[in-house]
């Protein structure tokens, strides 16, 4: 069998958290017209014009690190009305917690509280990747269903008053075989 190597992030930029003492590491990471153009294709939205992320990293503890920043960006996406360009601005802040595997007694507990229901990412050894998680907070962030300024489906779809008196598709041929049979 062949391993395969994983795929590398479109925006990587390593931090290796044993960098970490007990002042907290301010980092700001802005993607390039290549990595853009390569985030654009892998989150299928039509141009990626900017990405910026402000963050803090901290030691919470032994193997634990948390990750606080603000993400912004300009994306064009297709309008699902109209398929039309929409741009939109994302300015959304976030917070991942790190845990590494941290060698402890039976029954003792880390010195961790998480509010959120997912609990910590793994570390994977040492290592954060800043550029990967900006990019997941980045594709959480986009709009699912954009929609052009004013677009919307009564433009397109016939409104029932002139729609037609006599049903069509599939089950008014089926309606009709009816009628004849009986």
């Amino acid at each position: 069998m062949i391993d395969k190597a994983p795929p590398q992030p479109e925006f990587s930029r390593p931090f290796d958290t044993a960098e970490l003492g007990e002042q907290a590491e301010q980092r700001v990471i802005e993607a390039n017209a290549d990595e853009c153009r390569a985030l654009a294709e892998r989150f299928e939205v039509l141009g990626i014009a900017a990405l910026k992320a402000e963050l803090t990293i901290r030691r919470l503890g032994p193997g634990l690190a948390r990750l606080e920043g603000r993400v912004t960006a300009t994306v064009s996406q297709q309008c699902v009305v109209t398929l039309d360009p929409v741009e939109s601005a994302i300015d959304e802040r976030f917070a991942v917690t790190y845990a590494g595997t941290i060698p402890h007694d039976e029954g003792a507990t880390l010195p961790f509280h998480d509010d959120s229901e997912e609990g910590p990412d793994p570390l994977d050894g040492t290592m954060i990747d800043l550029g990967e998680t900006v990019s997941q907070q980045l594709a959480v962030a986009l709009d699912p269903y954009p929609r052009a300024p004013g677009a919307s489906l009564e433009k397109i779809l016939p409104s029932p008053a002139t729609a037609p008196d006599e049903p069509s598709g599939p089950f008014a041929v089926l309606a009709e075989l009816r009628k004849r049979m009986s």
